[in-house]
């Protein structure tokens, strides 16, 4: 499983039933094999309480498990594009999208920025 990334989700009972202990524990599995772990939804990760006395899977609840999911293909995404980006044209593109995106350049400041004695 190295190098695979995972996220963590869980579900209980009620509001305070464990869920993010059981998180926690799917994420330290996750780390002995050597994955990567993201992480979305709420502080820990996405939960859901679904319990008899549950009137259902309300919509933050179902929002964080999609934010969960979409950041765990943006990673798994960035990380197979790292493996082939000197072997094909599509992946050396998405490297540079990434770059761009995770590391912007930084913007000049007006004070800072050079006169133009050009024309």
């Amino acid at each position: 499983m190295a190098n695979k990334v995972g996220g963590a989700f869980a579900t209980g009972a009620s509001i305070s039933s464990g869920k993010e202990v059981t998180i926690l524990t799917i994420v330290g599995a996750m780390l002995l094999n050597q994955m990567i772990v993201v992480s979305g939804g709420g502080g820990f990760s996405a939960s859901a309480t679904t319990g008899p006395t549950s009137p259902g899977i309300d919509d933050k609840e179902l929002a964080d498990a999609r934010d969960l999911g979409k950041r765990v293909a943006e990673v798994a995404r960035y990380t197979a594009s790292l493996k082939c980006a000197n072997e094909c044209e599509s992946c050396k593109a998405a490297m540079i999208q990434w770059a761009d995106v995770l590391d912007p350049p930084e913007p000049v400041a007006e004070a800072d920025r050079k006169p133009d004695h050009s024309g």
